[in-house]
């Protein structure tokens, strides 16, 4: 089974982006990014949205792995299954929260979209209203007193 980090590798290379720009789109380093690929650090749950987001994937085709080892994590600790229930209530609550700020983040970028699509409709209107103005200016009747 392929990991997160092997899957976000796959992505990226598919795409054609390079370390360098998808580390900048997250907001770290080359050398940080070659780290997350590597498997050399974990991947908060914030960033696996924002990478699923950029790398146009569903969170759970990237998030799969992680949410396995997880479960299988807290049934291997030999805790009661009320204390299982919970720690599968508590990972259920990290994805939800995450689900919530990519929520919010395409909220952002639809409004801001919209604002865009509003503005350039602006724009045409005034210059259709500058060519009507044009138009009519031209197609006046001249009055010639006598």
């Amino acid at each position: 089974m392929k990991s997160i980090h092997t899957r976000i590798k796959d992505l990226r290379i598919k795409k054609g982006y390079s370390q360098e720009y998808l580390g900048g789109r997250i907001g770290i380093t080359q050398k940080a990014y070659s780290n997350l690929e590597a498997g050399n650090c974990k991947i908060p749950w914030a960033r696996i949205v924002e990478l699923s987001r950029i790398l146009e994937v569903d969170i759970m085709y990237l998030a799969k792995d992680n949410i396995d080892k997880k479960v299988e994590s807290i049934k291997d600790t030999g805790l009661s299954s009320i204390e299982n229930e919970a720690s599968m209530f508590t990972l259920m609550q990290q994805m939800i929260e995450s689900l919530r700020a990519e929520i919010n983040l395409l909220k952002k970028q639809n409004a801001q979209l919209l604002d865009l699509l509003s503005e350039k409709k602006s724009q045409t209107d005034r210059q259709t209203d500058r060519q009507t103005i044009k138009i009519s200016t031209y197609n006046m009747p001249i009055l010639i007193a006598s």
